[in-house]
């Protein structure tokens, strides 16, 4: 069973004023942390950035972070265009959906992830830190085209609400989850709850 990762990373970061993937994380940055927490679980990652010109192909490159970098050049159309470009052409059994602005997620939660798509591969699988959801959303095979399909700025949330029913909530004790960086305050809060 071929389960992979596809991580969003071509948005304008609107709130946070500057490009917030390159913002400084530990000894890493905020992009770099996240790929490499999925890269230490993940056998396959797809990379979703704007162009081949992205700096942030550079620096995980010198990072040595194995990707497939994919291009969405319609990225400020919404999150549905890159998702759509994300799953073009995608040739696994299961795709986990995440967002490279969250870099506090642990190892287990996501191997606690992988595992659940094991064990129910034709289920949607949905992590929640107190009963709220978060990310990543793992999407089985059959709904690929489903999510190909999406436009705009609602990204998959037409299909989850279309496929509630095989929707698997799995809670998860990691805020990691939730946690995302939309402006710098976010960034230095977490950076000071997570260090």
């Amino acid at each position: 069973m071929k389960i992979g990762a596809i991580i969003l990373a071509a948005g304008v970061a609107k709130r946070f004023g500057t490009d917030k993937r390159l913002q400084p994380l530990g000894q890493n940055t905020v992009a770099t942390t996240t790929l490499s927490n999925y890269a230490d679980i993940f056998d396959t990652i797809r990379l979703v950035v704007r162009s081949d010109t992205d700096p942030l192909l550079t620096i995980l490159n010198d990072h040595l972070v194995q990707f497939e970098p994919i291009f969405a050049a319609d990225a400020d159309k919404g999150m549905g265009h890159s998702l759509s470009a994300g799953f073009n052409n995608l040739k696994w059994d299961y795709a986990f959906v995440a967002l490279a602005d969250m870099p506090f997620l642990k190892s287990e939660s996501l191997e606690c992830l992988i595992n659940s798509a094991k064990n129910k591969p034709k289920e949607i699988i949905r992590p929640t830190y107190h009963t709220k959801p978060g990310h990543p959303v793992g999407f089985p095979a059959q709904l690929f085209d489903k999510i190909l399909s999406t436009r705009g700025d609602t990204g998959a949330r037409d299909v989850l609400r279309a496929y509630n029913q095989i929707v698997n909530d799995i809670e998860i004790d990691d805020p990691g989850v939730l946690l995302d960086i939309d402006t710098p305050e976010d960034l230095r809060q977490a950076s000071a709850n997570f260090s």
